[in-house]
């Protein structure tokens, strides 16, 4: 992660106090496309990986027939992938909303979401069909619930419009083509080098070649580099 969500705080909170309203637009805008262009690949990147992932870290299991936990992680695994969005963009609203003085929003909606969870975690989880994957759905629909509710009303206070071009259908692109490279490298690979070394290599070129991408498309050009650099450092100190 190129940043903490703590690292906008006092950029976004300078230029709110200073009733610089369209530099604290810039500056949120700015802080949830980096969050997005680094949470979107991860989440592709775990949907494709997460058998190699899994096996990883796993091994071949438990070894117990009774039932295939291996695929029950994985599955799990691709469950939770799509939490690494609402997760990522959720701290970054939050902390925007903190900065404008706004912070007892956030705890709201998390109470709401939270109680929104619970209930869907009771009916879930007692239901046969879903059963421990009803604790990921509904982590799932919290924090998409926390993460729009948030959103909408940061919306209310600050002018943020986003382009569909750079910030929706640029990146999906790259992380299309990204997902290709990720899939050619493992059958080129599969045979030749350990299930170690095949998931390594594979996450490094994938990264490789979503750089490249939103490079090439320009969802990320010069002009974003100083605003990356800034908050890298905030985020160290």
């Amino acid at each position: 992660m190129l940043f903490r969500s703590t690292a906008i705080l006092p950029s976004v909170a300078s230029s709110f106090n200073s009733n610089d309203k369209s530099g604290c637009e810039a500056k949120s805008k700015n802080a949830l496309k980096i969050s997005w262009l680094i949470a979107l690949p991860c989440v592709f990147a775990f949907l494709i990986l997460s058998p190699d992932l899994v096996k990883f870290l796993y091994s071949n299991g438990l070894g117990n027939s009774a039932f295939d936990e291996l695929k029950v992680v994985v599955d799990l695994v691709r469950l939770s992938s799509l939490s690494i969005l609402y997760i990522s963009l959720l701290n970054i609203v939050t902390s925007i909303l903190q900065a404008i003085n706004k912070s007892f929003v956030p705890v709201k909606n998390l109470i709401l979401s939270s109680i929104v969870k619970i209930i869907f975690t009771i009916v879930l989880v007692s239901n046969k069909t879903f059963n421990i994957y009803g604790l990921v759905i509904s982590d799932i629909i919290g924090y998409s619930l926390a993460l729009v509710l948030d959103l909408r009303y940061l919306k209310s206070m600050l002018n943020i419009k986003f382009d569909l071009l750079n910030f929706a259908i640029k990146p999906l692109i790259s992380v299309a083509v990204m997902s290709v490279a990720i899939l050619v490298t493992k059958k080129v690979l599969v045979g030749l080098v350990t299930n170690r070394m095949l998931t390594l290599s594979t996450c490094i070129f994938g990264a490789v070649v979503y750089l490249t991408m939103i490079f090439i498309t320009k969802v990320i050009n010069k002009n974003d580099l100083p605003f990356m650099k800034k908050f890298q450092k905030n985020s160290k100190n």
